[in-house]
């Protein structure tokens, strides 16, 4: 198409918000009519969000995309908004209406379009680490830093989803270093992605949050700490920069912002990557996730420098601390089943290094064990697939179950443990040596952890197995602790 005739900010602004995302002003314009008050409004826009059925299901989907103990399955619009609360519905509503806007514009020339699911995914991930960063906040405050950092890029990211040569213009300049990039943005469009950031975000009157970081970023409150870190990190994460040192620095403010040491940081990034993956997928928006990378390791980086040697790596005891550490805390901040599960395979990964860490779900007759989660030696979530049934042959699961204590398969086996060695297990195993224990909530088993050690590394010690079930008794015991608190 011919290039758009648009000269003033304010011509930009009207622009995108009528012509490039009218639902999502629409919507905005819809859901200023409900106050912040879970009484009075919610039933009022349970009522709204029915007349939208893709709006209905996608609250619903969000509101089971996370195990919350004591929630049964959400079914009805209604019950998901209670659960989820005003203010969060509010953001599912938008959100929504940002990636069903933006991922319209398939049609695009590919690498156009390539850029605006790496610039939305960048801002959904964004979103989610700010409310990772402030786990002690309400869930209003939570949710008003999720929608200032994932709005924060929405200006470029809805620029891009314009059917005009300006954008095929601007492509060719997204290589060069940030400064001269928005200089550039500013010469062929008039106005800087900041400024037509700021100008949707008074649009569709969305909170002061986002502006203000903006406008006054010279304040440094927590809060506007919080946007900006979140937003930088998420743009590391999905483009590291030239040195290791930039990011490391983010890594270091963050974690000083959170009052907790780096390595725990980094599970907690981990976990919000694995949340916002499901979350994505509640979303409808499963093409974002590829973007969603973990975090970089060195070879990500064009930096000279080497990492430090491992001759000041921390001692297993200190690790060992941290999980129990970082468990117990999670009694206080989360009811996700899924999140307990893996903090305690990461750590069983860092603390043992076992080739293979995994998960186990116990169907619900307690007839089949398959896997859910994997973290290899490298503490790098893996595919692992895994089933055996439980009910028709006594293996080691079956036997784990039945005594309520650990399995351990080393290099010696006794008639009793080859017994309980069925054909799919071996295979499994290799010829490694394996250690599995019951997870609990309240006594009630619901599934397995599993660590397997490489056989050359030799059996697996009396010390490795105090550790392994230390781990999984400290996570059995919080699970029942978050369980009894939900009821």
């Amino acid at each position: 198409m011919d290039s758009l005739n648009l000269h003033t900010k304010d011509q930009w602004i009207e622009f995108i918000a009528q012509q490039e995302l009218p639902a999502l002003t629409s919507t905005a314009r819809l859901l200023e009519k409900f106050e912040n008050d879970d009484v009075s409004s919610l039933p009022k826009l349970s009522r709204a969000i029915l007349h939208d059925q893709a709006l209905s299901s996608c609250v619903i989907k969000v509101a089971n995309s996370t195990n919350r103990i004591g929630v049964t399955n959400v079914t009805t619009v209604s019950r998901a908004t209670v659960v989820l609360g005003i203010q969060t519905v509010k953001n599912i509503c938008l959100t929504s209406k940002i990636i069903d806007g933006l991922l319209k514009n398939e049609q695009l020339g590919v690498s156009v379009y390539n850029r605006i699911k790496k610039l939305m995914a960048r801002s959904f991930y964004a979103g989610q680490l700010a409310k990772m960063m402030v786990p002690e906040y309400n869930d209003d405050i939570q949710e008003e830093l999720y929608l200032a950092s994932m709005l924060h890029s929405v200006g470029e990211t809805a620029f891009w989803g314009i059917d005009d040569k300006l954008n095929e213009e601007l492509l060719k300049y997204i290589h060069l270093p940030e400064q001269q990039y928005d200089k550039k943005c500013e010469e062929l469009l008039g106005i800087t992605f900041d400024e037509l950031s700021v100008g949707l975000a008074r649009k569709w009157k969305l909170g002061d949050l986002l502006v203000t970081s903006f406008d006054q970023p010279e304040l440094r409150t927590k809060e506007m700490q919080v946007v900006s870190l979140a937003t930088k990190l998420s743009q590391y994460i999905d483009t590291p920069p030239s040195s290791i040192e930039k990011f490391e620095r983010v890594i270091k403010e963050v974690a000083a912002l959170m009052k907790i040491n780096e390595r725990k940081l980094r599970y907690q990034i981990e976990l919000t990557r694995e949340r916002s993956i499901k979350l994505l997928k509640s979303y409808g928006a499963s093409v974002l996730i590829d973007y969603l990378k973990p975090i970089p390791t060195l070879g990500d980086f064009n930096a000279q420098h080497q990492l430090e040697t491992t001759a000041n790596a921390p001692s297993r005891e200190s690790i060992q601390l941290e999980v129990i550490q970082h468990l117990t805390q999670l009694c206080v901040t989360s009811v996700d089943i899924n999140e307990f599960l893996q903090t305690c395979l990461m750590g069983i990964a860092q603390t043992l290094a076992f080739e293979r860490n995994c998960f186990l779900f116990l169907s619900k007759d307690k007839s089949n064990v398959s896997c859910r989660f994997s973290y290899n030696d490298l503490v790098v979530k893996e595919q692992f697939s895994f089933s055996t049934d439980i009910k028709l042959s006594n293996n080691v699961f079956r036997h784990a179950l039945a005594s309520n204590a650990p399995v351990i398969i080393n290099a010696k086996k006794n008639h009793e443990i080859l017994d309980l060695i069925t054909k799919d297990i071996d295979n499994m195993l290799s010829g490694n040596f394996f250690i599995t224990a019951p997870v609990s909530i309240n006594n009630k088993c619901i599934g397995f952890i599993c660590g397997i050690k490489n056989k050359a590394r030799g059996d697996i010690s009396a010390q490795e197995v105090s550790i392994f079930q230390l781990l999984v008794q400290q996570l059995n015991m919080c699970l029942s602790i978050v369980s009894q608190r939900k009821q």
